[in-house]
């Protein structure tokens, strides 16, 4: 059972992840880039309720940009996965 997933370097959307990331129920660690949008991070929290920690990292590092991911990503994260240690996520503003 894969309990680690990692997409740090892998540029994915919400639309690749979702049909995935709905069959891995034993997620504890997951690493992405903020590509994955707040509907990502949504499809996270409704599957991967063992997560213990989360990484986002910028798609685009420049300090002018907004990210995709917002408040609402992560309060999904927050409700949906109750057992989260740590998040770490690096936003622009």
């Amino acid at each position: 059972n894969l309990t680690s997933l990692t997409f740090s370097y892998a540029n994915i959307s919400p639309d690749m992840l979702r049909p995935f990331i709905r069959h891995c129920h034993n997620i504890r660690v997951f690493w992405a880039l903020d590509s994955i949008c707040d509907e990502g991070l949504e499809a996270v929290a409704a599957t991967c309720k063992e997560l213990r920690e989360l990484r986002v990292f910028p798609i685009d590092a420049r300090e002018d940009s907004e990210g995709p991911v917002s408040g609402v990503g992560l309060q999904a994260i927050s409700a949906g996965c109750r057992k989260l240690e740590s998040i770490l996520y690096f936003c622009q503003r």
